[in-house]
């Protein structure tokens, strides 16, 4: 069985969605969860009820000014609509797929993750370090994160489950990603 991924049109008509339509609904939909999600990034439930007591419904605020509670803050004053490591390290990671045509490794992607630049200070040790040892190959130890998940999203596009087309050649890619930042195979 095939599937035919669709889009239902305003009209109610279907709208089929080339590899490209989907690679970028993919890469747009982790950018926009980012950007909102970061306006409550490590907050308590309660405290996201109380700033948001209707829940958070997109993006709060006019885009481009400071979200309110990182006002004054020393590191970033993050942005309403401003996208995090996250989706910078996502997309080194699409990157590294595309460089090396589709043979993704461990090197390569590193050297793209190091030309990340977003939450790179030592409050965010593993990255950190990272970036102060300077070698794609390194595979971290330490620390934990959970990035990996969202970071593993461009080998999941490139490597389908389809082995007969040929594209399933890294099967373990985003448990082995997920090492050079957070440590754990797992990256949770």
């Amino acid at each position: 069985m095939r599937w035919c991924v669709v889009l239902r049109g305003s009209d109610g008509s279907l709208i089929p969605m080339t590899t490209a339509d989907r690679i970028f609904a993919c890469l747009q939909g982790i950018a926009t969860g980012d950007a909102i999600g970061k306006q409550t990034e490590q907050l308590s439930r309660d405290a996201v009820r109380r700033r948001y007591p209707h829940g958070v419904r997109g993006f709060e605020g006019a885009p481009g000014s400071t979200i309110p509670r990182y006002v004054g803050n020393r590191k970033r004053e993050w942005r309403i609509g401003e996208t995090t490591d996250d989706t910078e390290r996502t997309i080194a990671v699409a990157r590294a797929i595309i460089g090396d045509d589709g043979a993704i490794s461990h090197a390569s992607v590193g050297r793209e993750m190091l030309r990340c630049t977003k939450c790179v200070h030592p409050g965010v040790k593993s990255l950190w370090e990272f970036q102060r040892a300077g070698d794609p190959a390194r595979v971290a130890t330490e620390h934990d994160g959970c990035g990996a998940a969202i970071r593993v999203a461009p080998v999941g596009i490139m490597y389908t489950s389809d082995r007969r087309g040929g594209r399933c050649r890294a099967p373990m890619a985003g448990p082995r990603r997920s090492r050079l930042r957070d440590g754990r195979p797992s990256g949770a």
